[in-house]
């Protein structure tokens, strides 16, 4: 039972630290190795979830001027 502890533990390690910050959240709660997978299926398998990823880290990208209504990327 230590053996799979320590293995699902830097199993977890290994997907978190691939995985972009913006995703971490949606994976990280998840205590079985298996459960992050299934997450990380769903994730990109649901189309409004990716849009939403995208789009957040698209907005994370804009950096704001001061001048109303510009904005560079």
């Amino acid at each position: 039972m230590e053996t799979f502890k320590k293995e699902n533990a830097k199993t977890k390690r290994m997907i978190l630290d691939g995985f972009k910050d913006h995703n971490v959240p949606h994976i990280a709660k998840k205590g079985r190795v298996k459960e992050i997978w299934d997450a990380i299926v769903k994730l990109y398998q649901d189309p409004i979830e990716n849009r939403k990823i995208i789009l957040k880290e698209r907005l994370r990208t804009i950096k704001m001027h001061t001048g109303p209504g510009s904005y560079k990327k």
